[in-house]
């Protein structure tokens, strides 16, 4: 990110949108990540040009949203991929001021099938932001060639206190071998004030193929067995995903009952290699105490990685069916009620599912929840009208605005949809205790049965 004030710092958060710490002085930037408990130190080593360079425009193709470079794909980005798998969490993002102008990185990044290469800035508020974006001017160089960087646009969130701002782009499909990314950023006041920073990064090719589109845990929990223990507890199912299981304490007592099912997907902060993250958020936290609640509730996790790692990538999605399944056949369950729920990138992986499977589940409940991204309202969204959604949302909400999920809200009611919307005026993004502290949710919930 740049800051323009007395020092320019450009910054991309390492791996999972965690970064316990990024701080600069005029040699160093020591960045403490928390994936795997690994502290990383990033020392600055660009070395200034012997000679004085300056940038010159290229007259090279134009590379537009959708446009290929060989088997490669560039296409806006997705939310949240920029921490996930972004190029950044390989390659070295930070510029200080004492840094030349023109700075050459070399890096290796693992085979992927998606690469989020945006760049951007960071500023303590948004009007700040807004001043500081406008007063630079920015060109992106992939492989030498020229890409339009307005046909993909901007996306802002928030880091720690900061307002950040990022090109929303990235790369299907990078193909293994060198590559080329350079970020040419000149100060519109001054001319002789510009960064023109090149990343020679190689795609390393596998050495041999995964058996699955999404990343393997490295900790496993023991496997569900017929008759699980009651209460909530960690399990890894037969297709190698973990997840949280809660059954209620009379779960068996009576052969003949069938119970409820509840899908929970986490945010983005929980994904990790740990259950425990996802202990303590959301619905899972709710049921720590608790050994009345009248459903069975599955709460998997996402592990963070370079693979695309959101809910409704189709591997996952699979996975999710199969976790409902294996459940199935340990539990006494009513398939006539099973109910997806989620938060921020669950709450988003609770619309495109429902959306990708409407009909499936008895009804859906989005919280913080949003489509895509950039955010909207996609073509087919009447498939839902006949899908019972309970949707909830922070009024303040700074992440994923309340117009996200208003529009698709509002959408669904123009074609008749059985749909509403509770709004916290003073909520914002994490709302999530509010909503699973509704009381009427979960009567609703059992009302509502597949036909």
């Amino acid at each position: 990110m740049i800051r323009k004030q007395v020092r320019l710092m450009l910054c991309i958060l390492f791996s999972i949108a965690i970064l316990s710490a990024c701080v600069t002085s005029q040699t160093e930037i020591a960045a403490t990540a928390t994936q795997g408990a690994v502290n990383i130190i990033t020392t600055l080593t660009a070395q200034a040009p012997t000679a004085t360079q300056t940038f010159v425009p290229s007259t090279v193709k134009l590379i537009e949203s959708g446009g290929k470079i060989g088997e490669m794909v560039v296409r806006i980005g997705r939310y949240d991929s920029a921490d996930i798998s972004s190029i950044f969490n390989s390659c070295s993002a930070m510029i200080d001021e004492s840094d030349p102008s023109v700075i050459v990185r070399e890096c290796t990044v693992p085979e992927t099938d998606y690469l989020f290469i945006g760049y951007g800035m960071f500023a303590s508020s948004p009007d700040e932001l807004n001043i500081d974006w406008d007063s630079y001017s920015w060109e992106l160089y992939l492989d030498e060639l020229f890409v339009d960087l307005p046909a993909f646009g901007t996306f802002d969130d928030k880091w720690e206190s900061y307002t950040r701002r990022q090109w929303n782009i990235a790369i299907e499909n990078p193909s293994p071998g060198a590559h080329t990314l350079r970020y040419v950023i000149t100060s519109k006041d001054d001319s002789d004030e510009f960064y023109d920073v090149t990343w020679k990064f190689t795609i390393a090719e596998q050495a041999a193929p995964t058996t699955t589109a999404i990343t393997i845990p490295s900790i496993t929990y023991p496997t569900l067995s017929t008759g699980p223990q009651t209460g909530q507890r960690p399990y890894t199912s037969q297709g190698q995903l973990n997840f949280l299981l809660y059954v209620p304490g009379d779960h068996g007592k009576d052969s003949s009952q069938k119970w409820p099912v509840i899908l929970f997907l986490h945010g983005v902060g929980e994904r990790m290699d740990n259950l425990e993250h996802v202990r303590g958020i959301g619905l899972p936290n709710a049921l720590e105490s608790q050994t009345d609640f009248p459903f069975i509730v599955a709460s998997p996790q996402l592990i963070g990685g370079a693979s695309r790692d959101y809910w409704s990538h189709p591997a996952v999605v699979e996975l999710l069916f199969s976790l409902l399944e294996e459940i199935q056949t340990k539990l006494s369950i009513d398939p006539s009620r099973i109910y997806l729920t989620g938060i921020s990138l669950g709450g988003g992986g609770t619309w495109e599912i429902g959306l990708q499977y409407p009909g499936h589940f008895a009804a859906l409940v989005p919280v913080a929840g949003y489509y895509g991204y950039p955010f909207g309202v996609p073509d087919n969204i009447c498939d839902l009208k006949d899908e019972p959604i309970w949707a909830f949302h922070g009024a303040k909400d700074e992440v994923v605005p309340l117009d996200a999920e208003q529009g698709l809200v509002d959408a669904l009611k123009e074609c008749g949809g059985n749909v509403q919307f509770t709004v916290y005026p003073e909520g914002g993004h994490e709302i999530w205790d509010q909503a699973y502290a509704t009381p009427e949710l979960y009567t609703w919930m059992l009302e509502q049965v597949l036909k």
